[in-house]
């Protein structure tokens, strides 16, 4: 009997260490699909083409379009903005290391690119908390236009540094100016984020009736410019509760004439950020796994196999309902002060505030209440001109998108055909959650911000041929 006993034992464990290796094999491939590009492999890719495009302007070969929206050392930061000065324990809070066990932050970077690799201006700009101690999942939106020091390049708005240096140059600039440790990051470009929704089978978002009309205007405007029919992919229903492709979640997350323009825009982008998660948490283990295995290819980052196989463990056993994901954003209110450069909108940044801000957000916050200029339903929709590549105005004397009360198209929108998730995501009964820690008194809500004027619009510009 102790015979038969110990052969089965031995069977039984032999399978176990198959499984495993199985297992191991199948993670092992999974995590092979992930584009890998280290910080220094993305500095000389970025050093690269900044030669590049030096000798093609001088060559004549393109027009220097930025050199009228690089505003480095327009202006001197300190003299613009007092900058506070930090009590002793205050600093201490700050400087203290003990604090950050337990809390994993990666950078996510949305740019906007033509080709499959290299860098341009950020577009989105969010750093990710797993934060262990308090069982909880962060993001903090930063505000591309801030004017900040960016190490070895003056000042400038952050959003420059990743074209400058790529997402190590980026990094470097958000741990010397807000006392961060990031050391890792996580980018996607617009054809990658539109094929990770679509992976996903779509995301539910609530939409109000202007909404529709400039997210519709975003899509137009990307399907001119990458060489598609304008009405391509446009959003048909008018309002409510919509379920998005890829390439419509994009424009609803690229919208910036409506409301309280970027304020609201970050807002846009945690509410289809929280949908994808929500989508994510809600199927079993193997559909997880599938997703994975269809998403990570879409995805570049110089984390390790096994710390994307560490950090993904963590967040599904956590287990966290997405109505529980917290909110933030730099700078903060009262803060910063809002002005035009050469035109140019930039926020200039009380820097020792908003560091002492962002670390409490981070490190101990466990509570949410509502950022303000979150409500991003709220605004007047204004229709926006369209041109050819050669200049020419596209149909001057109609809207380029039907306004949704005179919409003649059908009421759905269509979503691609196979999908290894449920079809339908509702969101959750309760209002997206943010987090606004408190530092002097409340503020109210942002006045409504236009958007800078020389940043390239989704609806208005001119293709070169």
């Amino acid at each position: 009997m102790k015979r038969i006993a110990t052969r089965t034992a031995v069977v039984i464990l032999i399978i176990v260490i198959v499984l495993l290796a199985v297992a191991a094999g199948a993670v092992a491939i999974m995590l092979g699909r992930v584009k890998r590009v280290s910080v220094d492999e993305a500095a000389s890719i970025a050093r690269e083409e900044q030669e590049q495009r030096e000798r093609d302007i001088e060559n004549g070969l393109i027009v220097d379009e930025d050199e009228e929206q690089d505003i480095e050392n327009e202006v001197v930061l300190i003299n613009e903005i007092e900058q506070s000065k930090l009590t002793d324990e205050e600093q201490k809070a700050i400087e203290e290391t003990k604090k950050r066990e337990g809390a994993v932050n990666i950078l996510f970077i949305g740019v906007d690119r033509r080709g499959s690799s290299g860098y341009s201006r950020s577009d989105t700009l969010l750093i990710g908390t797993l934060d262990k101690k308090n069982s909880k999942l962060k993001l903090t939106s930063l505000m591309r236009d801030m004017y900040v020091p960016i190490p070895g390049n003056g000042e400038n708005r952050i959003n420059s540094a990743c074209v400058k240096g790529g997402p190590g140059l980026l990094m470097q600039t958000i741990n010397e100016n807000f006392s961060m440790d990031l050391t890792s990051y996580v980018l996607v470009d617009f054809k990658m984020f539109d094929s990770i929704v679509d992976k996903l089978g779509g995301v539910t978002i609530e939409m109000s009736a202007g909404e529709v009309s400039e997210a519709n205007d975003c899509i137009a405007g990307l399907n001119i410019q990458q060489g598609r029919e304008r009405t391509n992919g446009l959003i048909k229903k008018k309002s409510g509760k919509i379920k998005l492709t890829g390439q419509q979640a994009l424009g609803y997350c690229r919208i910036r004439h409506f409301g309280n323009g970027d304020y609201a825009r970050t807002s846009r982008q945690f509410k289809v950020l929280r949908a994808i998660y929500d989508k994510f948490m809600q199927v079993d283990a193997g559909q997880k796994i599938a997703a994975l295995y269809d998403m990570l290819p879409y995805i570049e980052t110089n984390l390790t196999d096994a710390q994307i196989f560490e950090y993904a463990t963590a967040v599904i056993t956590m287990n966290i309902d997405s109505s529980e994901l917290m909110h933030y954003r730099l700078p903060v209110e009262n803060h910063y002060k809002s002005t035009r450069i050469r035109g140019m909108q930039v926020l200039l940044p009380d820097i020792p505030a908003n560091t002492l801000a962002l670390h409490k957000f981070i490190y101990e916050a466990t509570e949410v209440e509502a950022l303000p200029g979150s409500d991003t339903g709220a605004g007047t929709y204004k229709p926006k001109p369209y041109y050819d590549e050669f200049g020419n105005l596209i149909d001057p004397n109609a809207s380029p998108t039907p306004l949704p009360s005179e919409s003649p198209l059908p009421s759905e929108s269509p979503l691609p055909s196979e999908s290894p998730l449920p079809s339908e995501s509702p969101l959750p009964s309760e209002p997206p959650t943010t987090i606004q820690p408190s530092i002097g008194e409340n503020p109210e809500l942002p006045e409504e911000t236009p958007p800078p004027d020389d940043e390239e619009d989704v609806g208005e510009f001119v293709i070169e041929p």
